[in-house]
C-alpha cells in the first residue's frame, strides 16, 4: 500500500494526525510520488468521531476542468473508497467535512486496483450488471461502463456487518484525531437515568456502569430508582444518585443546568467510548438543539449484531414507527418545559411530545450497544389525515400513443377509483390517428379533457401544460403505464398532499411481478438519484420498517406524484428549460422541500407500473441526457453528497439498503 501525503490547499493548520480548518473551504491536497491518472484506485483513511459524519468529497483538477466524486463515510473511524482517477488529473483534493471549523482526517494509504479485478468481483455478485459494464465499454460508452461497474459491486449486506466492522473500526483517540475541541467547562453535564430498578449485584456487573467508568468524558452522573439498590458498589466520589421510586423528570433534573443533558437507558446497555464526548461536543456546537439521538448496535437472540442506522429527523416516521430507539439525549430545559411531571420511565411519552418543528438532531454514529432489538419508543400512529372529500383533484396524464396502456390506465381511473371529485387531463404529445380516434370516446364527458401538446418530447412542459388548465386544488401527475389496483389510492395520496407540511407525495409502485419498483428516491444513489428498496417483495417491511408506514424521503418519482396546486405553482412547476426529460421530478421535490414542504412516501397507496413502457429505456443516458445530469448534479450537489434520509454509511450503488463496501 502506497503512502499519501496530506497538505492543505487553503490556509489549513495541521494538528496531530489530522487538520484544523481555519477557512470555510477545508480542502486537503493529496500528494503522490506519481499521480495515478486514468487508473482505478482504493484509498484508505480515518476521520474523527467528533466530526458530523458525512461522505467526504474528492475533487480532481484535470487538464480539461474539474470533476468530483463522493467517498465513503468513516462511520466507525475508518473507511475505504474505490473509484477512478480521471485522465489528465493534475491535482487531487479531499474535503472530509461539510462545514467550517475544527475537523480530524488522516490518509493511511492507497493502491491501484486493476479494472479486471473489479469486473471479476462484479461478475460474481451481479453478472447481469457487470456484463452491461463490459458491453458499454465495447461501444466506447465509458461513463455508462463505469456506472454499471460500480453498481455491479453494490454494497455489503447488513447481515455481514460484524465482518465489515472489523476492517473499519478503530479505537477512540482523545489524544490524537479525536482530541477535544472545547475546554471541559464549555461542555454540558450528562445525567444517565436507569429506566428500571436494578439490584446491587446487577449494577456491579452492569455494562452501562462499566462503560461510564471507562469513558474519557468525566462530567456524567448515574441516577437510579431506590428499589433494591442497597449496598451499591460505589467508588469514592463516584457520581451515583438515588432517586425516589416514583421520581418525576423535574426531580431527575433539579440540580442540572438548562443546557445539560439527560438520557434514559437500561443497565444492560453499553455506551461506546466515544458516546459522551460525541454528544457533549455536538450539544455544545449546536446550542439551539433540544434533542440528540444516535445510531445503535443491537444483538439479537441468535447473537448476531445488527446496526440501526437511522435517518435524520423524520417526525412522521417517528410518530408511526418510533424509529428514534436509543440513545436519546434530552436538554434539561426541554424536559422541564414540556414534561416536568412525567415519571422517569416515561420516555415513550417524552417522544410522543416531539413535534415537526422540534429541534431534534441526529448524531450519525453507533453510540450504544443493546443485547436485543430496541423496541419502538412510540407505537401510536399519527392522527388520521383530515378528510379531503371537498377537495377537487386534477389527474394529469402525459401520453403519446401506447393505446393498450392508456386504455388500462383510463379504465382504472374512471371505474377503479373511488375518489368523489376528480377530473382527468390527458396531455397528448402528438399521438397517431388511432389514438386520437379513441379520444373521441370521451367527447361530452365532463370528467375528461384532452390537451394537445405536440412537439419535441418534453415531460416537464407537458405536465406544466396540464397543471395550467387544471381546476383542482390538488394535482396528481400519473404516467400512462399505470394500472389501478386499489380504489382508495387517490384518496390516500390527496389526504397527505393537502397537509400543510407536505409538498410532493409519492405512492408505492409495483412491477407486474408484484415486486417493488418504487418506494421512495434517495438523492445521491448512483451519483444522481435512484429508487430504494427496488426489487424487494411487495410485502417487504423495508429497513427499519419504512415500507409499513408513511415516512419522509428526499424525493419520489414523477410517475405518480401528488402535490397541492398552490405549492406546485409557488415553486414554478417542473423545470421545462433545464430538465425536460430526466430528474425533473427529483428537482421538483427538492425545490418544494427548500420552501419548507417535505416530501412524503405513502406506501399504503399502491399501483402497478409498467416501467418506461411508453418512452422506452434510455440508451447511453450520459450522452442522451448529459446536460440534464450535469445541471442537476451542479445544482443539488449538497443533497447528492448528503441526503438526510439516507444514512451516509449506506452504499450509493445498491438499490437495496446495504453498507458502503
Amino acid at each position: 500500500m502506497n503512502p499519501v501525503r496530506l497538505a492543505p490547499s487553503t490556509n489549513v493548520e495541521a494538528r496531530a494526525a489530522g487538520f484544523v480548518a481555519t477557512t470555510d473551504e477545508p480542502w486537503l491536497e493529496l500528494g503522490f510520488e506519481r499521480l495515478p491518472a486514468g487508473k482505478w484506485v482504493e484509498f484508505f483513511y480515518r476521520g474523527s468521531f467528533l466530526d458530523r459524519l458525512v461522505r467526504p468529497l474528492i475533487r480532481f483538477e484535470t487538464s480539461t476542468g474539474l470533476e468530483w466524486d463522493i467517498m465513503s463515510a468513516p462511520l466507525i473511524g475508518r473507511a475505504r473508497w474505490i473509484g477512478r482517477v480521471p485522465d489528465g488529473t493534475k491535482r487531487v483534493l479531499v474535503s472530509p467535512v461539510d462545514r467550517a471549523g475544527p475537523f480530524g482526517f488522516a490518509m493511511e494509504g492507497w493502491r491501484t486496483v486493476p479494472r479486471t479485478v473489479l469486473i471479476s468481483r462484479g461478475l460474481r455478485r451481479d453478472p447481469f450488471v457487470a456484463s452491461q459494464s463490459i458491453g458499454a465499454r465495447l461501444i466506447q460508452a465509458r461513463r455508462e461502463s463505469r456506472q454499471a461497474l460500480m453498481f455491479s459491486r453494490g454494497g455489503v449486506s447488513l447481515d455481514e456487518y460484524e465482518v465489515w466492522r472489523e476492517t473499519r473500526a478503530r479505537d477512540f483517540d482523545p489524544a490524537g484525531l479525536d482530541a477535544p475541541r472545547r475546554p471541559p467547562e464549555d461542555l454540558p453535564q450528562v445525567r444517565v437515568v436507569l429506566t428500571q430498578a436494578a439490584r446491587a449485584g446487577e449494577l456491579k456487573t452492569s455494562p452501562l456502569l462499566s462503560s461510564l467508568r471507562d469513558s474519557p468524558f468525566r462530567d456524567w452522573s448515574l441516577a437510579f430508582l431506590d428499589a433494591g439498590t442497597q449496598n451499591l458498589p460505589v467508588l469514592a466520589g463516584e457520581p451515583l444518585i438515588t432517586l425516589p421510586k416514583e421520581a418525576t423528570c423535574a426531580e431527575v433534573c433539579c440540580d442540572l443546568g438548562p443546557a445539560d443533558l439527560v438520557v434514559f437507558l437500561n443497565a444492560t446497555d453499553q455506551l461506546a467510548p466515544c458516546a459522551l464526548p460525541v454528544i457533549a461536543e455536538m450539544a455544545a456546537t449546536d446550542p439551539a438543539g433540544d434533542v440528540f439521538y444516535a445510531d445503535e448496535e443491537c444483538q439479537g437472540p441468535d447473537g448476531r449484531i445488527e446496526p440501526r442506522l437511522k435517518p435524520d429527523w423524520s417526525p412522521r416516521f417517528q410518530s408511526e414507527q418510533g424509529y428514534l430507539g436509543a440513545p436519546v439525549f434530552w436538554r434539561v430545559r426541554f424536559v422541564q418545559a414540556i414534561s416536568a411531571e412525567l415519571a422517569t420511565g416515561a420516555q415513550a411519552a417524552l417522544a410522543g411530545l416531539l413535534k415537526r418543528d422540534s429541534a431534534v438532531r441526529h448524531a450519525r454514529r453507533n453510540l450504544l450497544s443493546r443485547s436485543e432489538a430496541t423496541p419502538p419508543l412510540l407505537a401510536a400512529r399519527a392522527p388520521a389525515p383530515a378528510a379531503a372529500a371537498a377537495c377537487k383533484v386534477s389527474v394529469i396524464v402525459p401520453t403519446k400513443d401506447q393505446l393498450p396502456l392508456m386504455r388500462r390506465c383510463m379504465e382504472g381511473l374512471l371505474r377503479g377509483t373511488d375518489y368523489p371529485s376528480f377530473e382527468i387531463l390527458v396531455v397528448d404529445n402528438g399521438s397517431a390517428r388511432e389514438t386520437l380516434a379513441w379520444y373521441a370516446e370521451f367527447d361530452g364527458n365532463p370528467q375528461v379533457r384532452v390537451i394537445d401538446a405536440s412537439g419535441p418530447f418534453n415531460f416537464s412542459k407537458m405536465c406544466n401544460a396540464g397543471a395550467l388548465l387544471a381546476t383542482g386544488e390538488c394535482l396528481v401527475f400519473l404516467n400512462n403505464d399505470m394500472e389501478i389496483i386499489q380504489p382508495d389510492w387517490l384518496t390516500r395520496l390527496t389526504q397527505e398532499a393537502m397537509r400543510p407540511e407536505h409538498g410532493a407525495v409519492g405512492a408505492r409502485l409495483l412491477f407486474p411481478t408484484r415486486k417493488i419498483q418504487h418506494a421512495g428516491v434517495s438523492v445521491g444513489l448512483g451519483g444522481f438519484a435512484d429508487h430504494t428498496s427496488h426489487g424487494l417483495p411487495e410485502d417487504a417491511p423495508g429497513y427499519l420498517g419504512r415500507l409499513r408506514s408513511a415516512h419522509e424521503v428526499s424525493a419520489v418519482t414523477g410517475a405518480c406524484i401528488a402535490v397541492e396546486a398552490r405549492k406546485f405553482n409557488a415553486v414554478g412547476g417542473f423545470d421545462e428549460t433545464h430538465l425536460p426529460v430526466e430528474l425533473n421530478d427529483i428537482d421538483l421535490c427538492l425545490r418544494l422541500d427548500a420552501r419548507g414542504w417535505n416530501t412524503l412516501m405513502c406506501p399504503e397507496a399502491a399501483l402497478i407500473h409498467y416501467q418506461s413502457a411508453s418512452r422506452g429505456f434510455a440508451w447511453r443516458p450520459f450522452t442522451r441526457y448529459g446536460r440534464e445530469r450535469d445541471y442537476f448534479r451542479g445544482k443539488w450537489s449538497r443533497v447528492i453528497r448528503d441526503d438526510p434520509y439516507f444514512h451516509p454509511a449506506f452504499s450509493l450503488f445498491s438499490v437495496v439498503t446495504a453498507l458502503d463496501g
